[in-house]
């Protein structure tokens, strides 16, 4: 995520808001998400599969708006950068995505086939 959205911090107007030191200080928060999801992946897929059908469907449920949620905050993301920085803005972006796309396809396949009923 930081190398897809961070050019706009970094090559954008800087304020008195966005400093150099602001900057590197929420740079640590991408990897450290990426530490937090890594160690928290496979006990989250033991505690989905002990669950019955009715907490696993209000749970994806939950996780279907806040795909929502964070969805329509990236387009909004996206458009105010277009307007922003122009349309060549979006191109930081789609090699990302691409990216994002094939790795959610690859790891569909991983998942335990005790989960999938």
């Amino acid at each position: 995520m930081l190398v897809t959205v961070g050019p706009l911090f970094f090559t954008g107007t800087r304020d008195e808001f966005i400093t150099y030191e602001r900057m590197a200080l929420f740079s640590f928060l991408f990897p450290l998400f990426g530490v937090a999801a890594g160690l928290a992946f496979e006990p989250s897929l033991n505690l989905a599969g002990r669950l019955p059908r009715a907490a696993q469907a209000v749970l994806a449920f939950i996780a279907l708006g806040g795909g929502a949620l964070v969805g329509s905050g990236i387009a909004a993301f996206v458009v105010s950068a277009v307007q922003t920085h122009g349309a060549l803005a979006v191109a930081y972006a789609l090699p990302w995505l691409a990216v994002a796309l094939v790795i959610a396809a690859l790891r569909s396949r991983v998942i335990p086939a005790r989960l999938v009923r």
